[in-house]
């Protein structure tokens, strides 16, 4: 047989499966074959392997010679990763840079958490039986859920919840070492630019259990044990910090501290916590099948558990953000140290990690106070006295003289007045609530520190809040004060004008929203709950709103005042019965001077109800005298009279001619009365005298031309009759009226529109002969 050709054959076939496989090679390392294809996101399983897979690739891209030639190639990789997180909530803008950042920080926590076998994910095919809408990788928060609606309906990504959160799971987990296997070690660093993370092994992302009384007290021995072996090993060193904030912060999650004051919580949780671990190192606690577990609990619809022969309670939280989880009670919280007390004679358990931590609790400083001061401290600045170690209670006692020097400090120099203002100037007035803020900051800075007893701890918090809240408060008033009293002070605002009451008024409203706002915020801070606060404040303003019920009635007038502004200050008006220039519209009343030059209070509430006739917003004053002529004269002396009085109404400057007239209105008992109408274009009353003074003699002349009187309610009896000069004034009288007859020049019942312009302003006023003719009178100027 001639092995020859198939040897050939055989040779040829290898070239060409060698060259077939350089070619995928090289294809596989210039990029992505299938650029567009979409990453798989069928399954929690599918999604999970898809962005592994995918950054690993890109990681592996990344790490080829020439980086920058190779980015382009794996921007696909990186947008399937990508498509894998819920970006919905993320602005469209962002999503490019915010995508790539969560992405490799995603992959940084995967690359050092433990994941589940593959086979354990729930494929498409169980997702679907179970009809699956969410998957959690064990032991983490991390979500895989559904998309229940919009164009990416029914794929599983990385929850939105999930990709906001990111950066605080990685800040959990960046000290622990990466997996075997990891692709791109410190991708986030060498991508972004961030400081590495440090090594240690834990589940930083494990969320404390307290579905039941069971878990509750086991996460909270669990990781107190691992705190105090933490600490037994490595002390209090850097390296150390991350596990023990994990246990620590696990271990507080099991207590309800709802009661305490916010300000106060880290201190009282963490006393409470160490005081709590020397009462159960000491006590007899039941084996773990007798302690409820989620199953039990649910079962039987327990609400609460107490450890047997004590007064310890894990009980359920029924509302708030915690509803549902069991907690130590805030009872138990608040008797830690009664219990602690009653057991401390008490010998430890077998086990126990940490003898004494109370003791050693209580000596340990804050962070910025080195450790080595408190251990060359002598032995009798350690003793425990009341509580807690002797320097600490110095050092207590200095902050709090510190503070009320301070405060004494800052209230003498703010309070100091210079003689020649009986008023201390803003900044010093500003300077006392200021200080009493920085102080209360100072305190609050000084107690983290000095980490004193829980009773000192809350009372230095009730102190600071307080502090801090009245400062506030009285910064907020001085400073208002100032900024409405600078706006008064501009030449626009009459500084006793309606302007400046509102502008005073609406910063005063400022000043008391200001103070509710406070003392919300002061009860909440104090672990007061918002509810009895805001009903002891409506009750409170029910009885202060009867017993301030006239107040309330002046201060309502007042913004009614405000409101409808139907007079300002410095306007003469009439209320009621009186006549009176206003001086001052107050919140409660307002003051009017009368003629007299005496001041009349008027409440609000009864001002605003008053007819108020306002004269300083008239824009010209009624002219309506009555003239009573006597009886004895003719009917054309009375035409005369009628005749030359219009023209002097028309020809006079002072005078509106639309409406003037004067009518003949009816035969009086002993009179003939002419009733006179017009407008005097003034608006003092002053010059509307002097106006009204020069129209009633050039009445009284009129009268006189015409031979007639004025009424006198007298009885005549004429002895004698004898021809009179009244009597020739009276034919001459006739005379004229029968020649404007004849002329058709009888203005008769009203002068014509032609005569009424001839007539206008050819009267001289002030008339001929006065001493300030051509000049504006002084006197004409004059005020009531």
């Amino acid at each position: 047989m001639n092995d020859a050709p198939l040897a050939r054959s055989s040779i040829h076939i290898i070239c060409v499966l060698f060259c077939a496989f350089l070619f995928c090679r090289e294809a596989g390392a210039q990029g992505d074959l299938q650029p567009l294809k979409p990453p798989d996101t069928s399954s929690p399983q599918a999604t999970l392997q898809s962005f592994v897979k995918n950054m690993q690739r890109t990681y592996e891209m990344f790490k080829e010679e020439d980086v920058h030639a190779r980015v382009h190639q794996s921007a696909a990789f990186m947008t399937r990763a990508i498509r894998c997180l819920d970006l919905s909530k993320v602005d469209p803008k962002l999503i490019n840079e915010f995508g790539e950042r969560r992405a490799v920080m995603l992959m940084e926590i995967l690359d050092r958490i433990e994941l589940p076998a593959s086979e354990t994910i729930p494929n498409e095919e169980q997702a679907n039986q179970q009809e699956l809408l969410r998957w959690r990788i064990p032991e983490t928060e991390i979500v895989i859920e559904r998309i229940a609606a919009g164009p990416r309906q029914g794929e599983f990504l990385f929850a939105a919840d999930t990709v906001r959160r990111i950066p605080e799971f990685y800040d959990l987990v960046k000290h622990l070492p990466y997996r075997e296997g990891t692709v791109l070690p410190g991708a986030f660093v060498a991508l972004f630019d961030l400081a590495p993370p440090s090594l240690e092994k834990a589940t930083p992302l494990k969320p404390a259990d307290t579905s039941s009384p069971h878990a509750t007290l086991k996460t909270f021995l669990d990781n107190m044990n691992t705190l105090y072996e933490a600490f037994k090993t490595h002390g209090l060193s850097p390296g150390s910090a991350p596990q023990r904030r994990e246990a620590s912060s696990r271990a507080l999650r099991t207590l309800d501290l709802s009661d305490v004051p916010s300000n106060a919580v880290d201190q009282v949780a963490k006393e409470t916590a160490v005081l709590l671990m020397e009462v159960l190192d000491r006590i007899e606690i039941p084996p773990a099948e007798r302690i409820p577990d989620a199953t039990t609990a649910e079962r039987m619809g327990l609400t609460s558990w107490t450890i047997p022969d004590t007064q310890i309670t894990i009980a359920r939280v029924e509302s708030g953000p915690r509803q549902g989880e069991f907690l130590f009670t805030s009872e138990t919280i608040k008797k830690t140290d009664e219990y602690y007390v009653l057991v401390k004679h008490l010998p430890y358990n077998d086990g126990t990690v940490l003898e004494d931590a109370y003791h050693v609790y209580l000596q340990a400083p804050g962070p910025m106070i080195p450790v080595s001061w408190i251990l060359d401290m002598p032995p009798w600045l350690k003793q425990i006295k009341l509580g807690q170690p002797l320097w600490k209670w110095f050092a207590v006692i200095i902050m709090l003289l510190l503070l009320a020097a301070g405060l004494v400090l800052s209230f003498r120099i703010g309070s100091r007045r210079h003689e020649s203002d009986p008023r201390a100037p803003f900044y010093k007035r500003v300077l006392f609530p200021i200080g009493g803020l920085f102080l209360a900051w100072l305190t609050e800075l000084a107690v983290d520190q000095i980490q004193p007893g829980q009773g000192v701890v809350v009372f230095t918090s009730v102190l600071t809040t307080l502090l801090a809240s009245f400062s506030l408060l009285w910064f907020i008033v001085i400073a208002s004060h100032a900024i409405s009293e600078s706006i008064v002070a501009t030449p626009r605002i009459d500084s006793k004008g309606i302007d400046a009451q509102l502008v005073r008024l609406v910063f005063r409203v400022v000043n008391l929203v200001a103070f509710v706002l406070i003392i919300l915020y002061t009860a909440s801070n104090l672990g007061f709950p918002l509810t009895p606060v805001l009903a002891g404040l409506g009750v409170g303003g029910l009885a202060v709103a009867l017993a301030t019920q006239n107040s309330l009635e002046d201060l309502i007038g007042g913004i009614n005042l405000f409101m409808d502004r139907p007079i300002r200050v410095g306007e003469l008006c009439r209320f009621g019965d009186r006549i009176g220039r206003v001086e001052e519209i107050g919140l409660r009343s307002t003051r009017v001077r009368s003629f007299n030059d005496t001041v009349i209070t008027i409440p609000n509430s009864a001002f605003s109800k008053m007819e108020l006739e306002n004269f300083a917003r008239r824009r010209k004053i009624w002219y309506h005298p009555r003239i009573q002529l006597a009886k004895d004269i003719t009917a054309d002396q009375v035409r005369y009279v009628l005749v030359e009085v219009r023209k002097v109404l028309y020809a006079h400057p002072k005078v509106d001619p639309n409406p003037a007239r004067v009518r003949f209105a009816e035969f009086g008992a002993y009179s003939l009365d002419l009733d006179i109408f017009a407008y005097v274009d003034v608006t003092e009353f002053g010059e509307f005298l002097g106006v009204a003074e020069d129209l009633n003699l050039r009445i009284m002349d009129i009268v006189k031309e015409a031979g007639a009187s004025l009424a006198v309610p007298i009885q005549r009896t004429f002895i004698e009759r004898a021809a009179t000069p009244e009597e020739d004034l009276a034919e001459q009288t006739e005379q004229t009226v029968q020649q404007w007859r004849e002329n058709d020049q009888l203005y008769l019942p009203s002068f014509s529109e032609s005569a009424v312009a001839e007539l206008r302003n050819t009267l001289d006023f002030p008339p001929k002969g006065a001493p300030n003719k051509g000049r504006d009178d002084p006197q004409n100027n004059g005020r009531c």
